[in-house]
């Protein structure tokens, strides 16, 4: 089911300026759509996507992406595999998971550790930004809005919640 953007697809990959580069993990279709939107808005290409794991490990092989976004409902013991092969593959690889909402928190604090960033269903899109923001030269801090191209300030702390 995994859609890998980097094999084949030259005229989709110069339609996106050289930057950082992002392996989307989610178990839901829907899911997948959202955080390649959410990353193309921060200037992150996604470069493949995928609900499985093992698929996203050959991805990572073959594209070293800056980044790896996961969004799954996976055991602990799927989630350190994923992430240690990552780190095997790509040493400087950002992760970032995000928790759905219905996901027990029992193993959160191991996975704070492995991750480079933890985000919990809902979150708002200022703490998406939050964590990408270290690859656009800095951080957004704890401003509620950020001016728009025509001068009126948008709200960038609208909940996200992707699945129920």
């Amino acid at each position: 089911m995994g859609e890998d953007l980097a094999e084949g697809d030259t005229q989709r990959r110069t339609r996106y300026p050289m930057g950082p580069t992002a392996v989307v993990v989610a178990d839901d279709a829907r899911a997948r759509l959202v955080l390649q939107g959410l990353l193309l808005i921060r200037h992150i290409r996604p470069e493949g996507v995928t609900d499985d794991p093992a698929e996203s490990e050959v991805m990572i092989r073959r594209v070293r992406p800056n980044n790896l976004l996961v969004r799954a409902d996976l055991s602990f013991e799927a989630l350190s595999t994923l992430i240690s092969e990552s780190r095997a593959h790509v040493p400087s690889i950002r992760i970032t998971l995000i928790l759905p909402s219905r996901a027990g928190g029992s193993f959160e604090p191991e996975l704070e550790r492995l991750a480079d960033v933890v985000l919990k269903e809902p979150f708002t899109m200022g703490k998406f930004a939050e964590a990408f923001a270290v690859q656009e030269g800095g951080s957004l801090g704890s401003l509620p809005f950020r001016p728009s191209r025509l001068g009126k300030p948008q709200r960038t702390d609208s909940r996200v919640e992707l699945a129920r």
